[in-house]
């Protein structure tokens, strides 16, 4: 058989079990995933009930609250059921007795409320517990805080429980189905049937019958008419793109026509430039020339003329080379004996070595004139 019972009813079974014997006024707190409530007995009759926004899912979204950043259901929990207050150094501490104070706070207020209410002279117990076992003593934390003794939601109910924790609204729902009917609360249920759903009414069925047939005439038309307007937006939208996009066009090749007329004048300055640069440059080349190689052209030939004429060498012809990398000077030589030749070349050599590098390929014989002639090439280092 199944039961329907509001929870704080099923508290009656404490009473009725002798589970509490005491006759003063007692409150119950029981916090549960998605529901919370205080529930008040007196002389072991139910006095009031209220709902408390502080279920274990709102107690969850108002500490991300305090807390200032989101964290997850399970983090929650787990630090709610195992963490003790008392030891742990989580960041979560403090946030936690915040929360925990506003519970209490609020369970102060409707305890004045029904103090005020009910003629309750004084509250000679509280008990508070949750659907999940709890490191921390909330019981303690609100004894203090309500300065009412309070003790754990837990009692001896004679279930062998092999030290699994268990939701004590599922025991005393146990206890609650083993009590005569004469202790058990009269709870004000219709007997009556709930009327069918609406679907399943004849007059529903004739009503959406209607609504089908009304939808079906009208459902061409409005779909033609909604499929045109959307066309219509679209045109108005393509359009005024188009007008946007047109504007950006006709000022970029505005812009385009004044770069190009830029560029242009740019490379004909360009031009002129080169051309003074390169006319400059071959001056300056030639100045470079002339003050330059000249005189040390003059000066090899006048300090090596000395050294020919110290040999009885005569010069027939003098060129000078020069490119990137090196500078040649060539005598083209005449004596009237080779031995001179190579005497003076192996002098120069030995003179100036590591300055100048001399290469004698030849000396030629001239049956005509009786004398020899050689091409003596000095390459400056």
């Amino acid at each position: 058989m199944d039961v329907i019972i509001p929870s704080p009813l099923l508290i009656k079974s404490l009473y009725t079990k002798e589970l509490i014997d005491s006759n003063g006024v007692h409150c119950f707190i029981y916090i549960q995933e998605n529901d919370a409530f205080l529930t008040i007995y007196g002389n072991k009759e139910f006095v009031y009930t209220k709902s408390l926004k502080y279920s274990l899912v709102e107690m969850h979204e108002r500490f991300c609250e305090l807390y200032g950043e989101r964290i997850e259901y399970n983090e929650f929990i787990y630090f709610f059921s195992k963490e003790n207050l008392k030891e742990t150094t989580s960041d979560y501490k403090e946030f936690f007795i915040r929360l925990y104070k506003e519970l209490f706070a609020n369970i102060n207020d409707i305890l004045t409320y029904a103090k005020r209410a009910f003629d309750i002279e004084k509250f000679e117990h509280v008990y508070i517990g949750a659907q999940l076992p709890t490191v921390t003593k909330l019981y303690e934390m609100l004894e203090v805080e309500l300065n009412i003794k309070s003790s754990e939601f837990e009692f001896d109910y004679g279930f062998e429980t092999e030290d699994e924790y268990v939701d004590q609204l599922h025991a005393l729902m146990h206890i609650y189905t083993t009590l005569p009917k004469d202790e058990i609360y009269e709870c004000n249920f219709t007997d009556y049937r709930r009327p069918p759903k609406f679907i399943k009414r004849e007059s529903g069925k004739l009503i959406i019958l209607i609504f089908a047939s009304f939808a079906l005439a009208f459902a061409y038309p409005i779909t033609y008419w909604i499929l045109t307007y959307a066309q219509t937006l679209q045109e108005d939208l393509l359009k005024q793109k188009y007008k946007e996009i047109h504007n950006i066009k006709i000022t970029r090749e505005a812009t385009i026509k004044n770069r190009k007329a830029d560029k242009e004048k740019s490379l004909k300055l360009l031009a002129k430039e080169q051309t003074e640069y390169s006319e400059k440059k071959n001056t300056l080349m030639k100045i470079h020339e002339v003050k330059v190689d000249y005189p040390m052209k003059a000066k090899l030939l006048t300090m090596f003329t000395k050294n020919l004429n110290k040999y009885g060498v005569k010069i027939e012809e003098a060129k000078y080379a020069e490119d990137n990398k090196t500078k040649t000077l060539t005598f083209y030589l005449v004596a009237n004996n080779d031995r001179k030749i190579t005497q003076l070349v192996e002098y120069l050599t030995k003179i100036y070595e590591g300055k100048y590098k001399f290469i004698l390929e030849e000396i030629v014989f001239d049956e005509k004139t009786n004398k020899y002639f050689s091409e003596l090439k000095v390459r400056i280092l």
